[in-house]
């Protein structure tokens, strides 16, 4: 399939400014489709390979609702993971997205030396050269973090936390994070997991119900997205979609 972010934007499926975060770059048919459910308040599961830009898919849904309504008093997007690892490589990247951002609103003939430097140099640097800021507020919640990151988190007041799920379930739960659990009853719309089959089992009965407990505490209709490389099943592909959407469900 060859459509590009500039193509759904010309459609009016998205807000310009995803091409900025983004690029134009040609879409997969999988990410075509996910964008647009995502946008029309859709919860969906993707289901492709390792390097395949499933993570494109949930972060433009979440970016373009921000991007058209702006930012909330609370958290909008929990993106959840089995492991923390998974949460450093996810901010890493979402840290690209804001400097291609950044260095889009560059004024004409600055160039930026990146050689040596890291994520975070790049963006204090892009800071002092242009008055645009990301749109977009994210941090990380993992247990790691000592109490001056977690007082920066709550000063920041993320649109987007990404969160392992055993901190989201202290999150639903201690008297700590009350600053956080109380904004979310208006403001919380999706709810990511990311690597979906890891959740079996008791694992899965608990993250279900964890799930539940986040559905009945906020008044949105949450969409919910599930991004795995690995479920599948046998059969065609409506079939193996139904079987995937089961699960899911």
């Amino acid at each position: 399939m060859d459509i590009t972010l500039d193509d759904l934007e010309k459609d009016k499926v998205i807000n310009p400014d995803l091409k900025n975060i983004f690029g134009n770059y040609r879409l997969y048919q999988h990410q075509v489709e996910a964008i647009k459910m995502g946008v029309n308040g859709e919860s969906f599961v993707v289901t492709s390979g390792t390097g395949s830009g499933k993570s494109l898919t949930f972060l433009a849904t979440i970016f373009n609702k921000i991007l058209k309504e702006g930012v909330s008093d609370g958290v909008t997007a929990f993106l959840v993971y089995p492991m923390n690892a998974l949460i450093n490589s996810q901010e890493e990247e979402i840290k690209k997205y804001e400097i291609n951002y950044l260095k889009s609103f560059l004024p004409p003939g600055i160039i930026l030396n990146e050689t040596g430097k890291s994520l975070d140099d790049l963006i204090r640097e892009l800071r002092t050269l242009t008055r645009k800021r990301f749109p977009i507020r994210y941090g990380k919640y993992t247990g790691q973090e000592g109490a001056e990151k977690r007082d920066e988190l709550k000063d920041l007041k993320p649109d987007i936390i990404l969160t392992n799920y055993m901190m989201m379930e202290l999150i639903m739960t201690r008297n700590t994070e009350n600053w956080m659990r109380d904004p979310m009853k208006k403001s919380l719309r999706y709810l990511v997991f990311d690597e979906l089959h890891t959740y079996r089992g008791r694992q899965g009965s608990d993250v279900s119900m964890l799930i539940r407990r986040i559905r009945n505490l906020c008044k949105n209709d949450l969409i919910c997205i599930g991004t795995s490389a690995t479920m599948a099943s046998e059969g065609s592909v409506e079939k193996r979609k139904r079987d995937v959407a089961d699960v899911a469900s």
